[in-house]
C-alpha cells in the first residue's frame, strides 16, 4: 500500500481531499479520501497496478485553476458499528456537497476511479453507478467464503454517467454536471465549428502518419506505444465486446492519440527529418500544436476563450490546413 509516512505526507500537503463525517464534536463515523491524479498515474491505476507504491507529490494535483479532473478514490470507510441505513445517505450528501461546492468555482470531476477492498466499498459503487473495471495485479482481500480474493477496480465517467444513481439522488449537483457536459448546447456555433475543424486535422495527421511510416506500429517510439496499449488495454477491461485484436496496425491505434502524442510523434527524435518536408522545422511546429491545444482545450473544457487564444488558434488551424493539403514531390 506504500509506508504511512508517505501517505501521511500527501493528506497534510493536501488536506482539503480529506473528509471526516462526525456526530457530536469528535466521533468520527466514516471518513474519505482522494486525490486528484496525473492521467498517467491514473491510466495506471484503473488497470490494476499497484500505484500506492510510487505515487508522491509530483503524481497529484490540488485545485489550481478551473478546469475538468480525474481521481483516484483511495478510501472510503465506515466504522463497523456505524454501518447501515443511517449513516450511508450523510456519507452521500457528503460527496455531493463535495461536487457542487467544487463545480461552483469551476472545478469538475471527469472519472473517478475506486479501489475497493471490502463488500461494503463494492456495494456502494455498484449501487452509485461505478462500473467493474478489473481485478487488481497485486492487493487481497477476504472474500465471502474467507478466502483470498483479489481487490476491485470501479471507474465512474461523469460525462456518460449523468443518468447514474449516484447524480439522479441530488438534483442540484445533476443539473450543474448535465450543463457543463452537455457540449452541444454550450458551446458557441463559431468555436463548435472550430472544434469540428481541428478534429478534422487531428484525422488528416493520423492519414499523412499511416502513409509515411508504412502502417508500420513498430516504427512508433517505445514510450508512446506503452501508452498508446495501457488505454487500448483499458478500454477491452472496461467493455466485454471491445476486441482489442481489431487494433493491431498503426492506423487503427492512432484513433487512441491524442493531439499531444501525435505532437510528441512527429516531433520525435527517432525519425529525424522524416517529416519535415511537410510539417517545416521542430520548434515551429510545437508552436503550432501549442495553439491548437490551447484553443481545443478550452472548447473541451468549457473555458472562456480569451481573444488571443482564439485568433492563434485560428490561425494554426489555416496553418495546418495549408501544410496537410499540400501536395509533395516524391
Amino acid at each position: 500500500m506504500g509506508d504511512d509516512i508517505k501517505w501521511r505526507r500527501l493528506m497534510l500537503e493536501l488536506p482539503s481531499f480529506v473528509f471526516c463525517l462526525l456526530r457530536g464534536d469528535n466521533e468520527v463515523i466514516g471518513y474519505w479520501c482522494y486525490f486528484p491524479v496525473s492521467k498517467d498515474i491514473y491510466e495506471k491505476g484503473v488497470l490494476g497496478e499497484n500505484i500506492n507504491k510510487t505515487i508522491d507529490l509530483d503524481d497529484v494535483h490540488d485545485f489550481f485553476i478551473p478546469d475538468e479532473y480525474d481521481l483516484y478514490f483511495v478510501d472510503f470507510f465506515v466504522y463497523q458499528h456505524n454501518l447501515g441505513f443511517a449513516t450511508n445517505p450523510k456519507m452521500h450528501a457528503s460527496f455531493m456537497k463535495f461536487l457542487i461546492d467544487s463545480a461552483k468555482n469551476g472545478y469538475f470531476i471527469r472519472k473517478i476511479f475506486a479501489h475497493t477492498s471490502s463488500s461494503y466499498s463494492i456495494k456502494l459503487c455498484r449501487n452509485a453507478g461505478f462500473s467493474f473495471v478489473t481485478d487488481h495485479r497485486e492487493h487481497r482481500m477476504l472474500g465471502t467464503d474467507g478466502a483470498l480474493v483479489p481487490t476491485k477496480i470501479y471507474e465512474f465517467n461523469f460525462e456518460n454517467g449523468l443518468q447514474s444513481k449516484l447524480l439522479s439522488l441530488n438534483p442540484k449537483a445533476q443539473a450543474i454536471y448535465a450543463a457543463h457536459f452537455d457540449k452541444e448546447t454550450s458551446i458557441a456555433p463559431n468555436l463548435r465549428i472550430l472544434d469540428t475543424k481541428i478534429e478534422q486535422i487531428e484525422l488528416d495527421i493520423r492519414a499523412v502518419v499511416v502513409k509515411t511510416l508504412d502502417d508500420d506500429w513498430g516504427r512508433v517510439p517505445p514510450h508512446i506505444q506503452q501508452k498508446v496499449d495501457e488505454r487500448i488495454a483499458s478500454a477491452a477491461r472496461k467493455n466485454a465486446a471491445f476486441n482489442s485484436e481489431n487494433y493491431a496496425d498503426l492506423r487503427t491505434k492512432l484513433e487512441f492519440f491524442d493531439l499531444r502524442e501525435l505532437q510528441d510523434l512527429l516531433t520525435s527524435k527517432s525519425f529525424g527529418t522524416l517529416f519535415n518536408l511537410r510539417f517545416g522545422q521542430k520548434d515551429s511546429l510545437n508552436i503550432k500544436f501549442d495553439q491548437l491545444s490551447e484553443l481545443r482545450n478550452a472548447i473541451r473544457h468549457s473555458r472562456t476563450v480569451t481573444a488571443a487564444v482564439l485568433k492563434e488558434g485560428e490561425a494554426a488551424t489555416l496553418w495546418f490546413g495549408d501544410v496537410l493539403g499540400k501536395k509533395l514531390k516524391n
